[in-house]
């Protein structure tokens, strides 16, 4: 198998893990290597000039990545809200009642109980608003 048919197979494999991945960077990355491949073709650079297949290959990937990220990715993303369903910046605003329990001041949100932080001084039942989030807390402010 000649050094070409060796890049064009690698990109076809790093597009072929796109399919299941569907980040664009594995297609950009398999691009660059059938692009490398066809350089090797034209060009007849055979296996005792690799460093020069690895430039090729940097190069067309760098490039690659960065029009996939900059003007493909937006593309694809059209009319989609730019945070994830998943994302905790959703429930920002949140407005939820404060609890009291073994003296620690929480409030039931998304399944479970969180402590919570304030500026404001706030007794249970007292209705606060989520602020922004810390690792195990919600920053939260109180609503008059």
């Amino acid at each position: 198998m000649s050094f070409g048919l060796y890049w064009i197979s690698i990109g076809i494999i790093f597009i072929i893990i796109e399919v299941f991945l569907l980040t664009l960077d594995f297609l950009a990355i398999g691009a660059a290597a059938i692009i490398t491949g066809v350089f090797v073709f034209v060009f007849d650079i055979g296996y005792d000039q690799w460093w020069i297949t690895g430039l090729i290959f940097l190069i067309s990937s760098t490039i690659n990545l960065y029009v996939m990220k900059k003007y493909v990715v937006n593309w694809f993303h059209v009319g989609q809200s730019q945070q994830s369903p998943m994302s905790m910046d959703n429930a920002k605003g949140e407005k939820l009642k404060v609890q009291v329990m073994g003296g620690q001041k929480v409030v039931f949100f998304d399944g479970g109980y969180w402590n919570i932080k304030t500026d404001d001084e706030v007794n249970q039942g007292d209705t606060v608003e989520i602020v922004e989030f810390g690792t195990g807390f919600l920053k939260v402010k109180k609503i008059f």
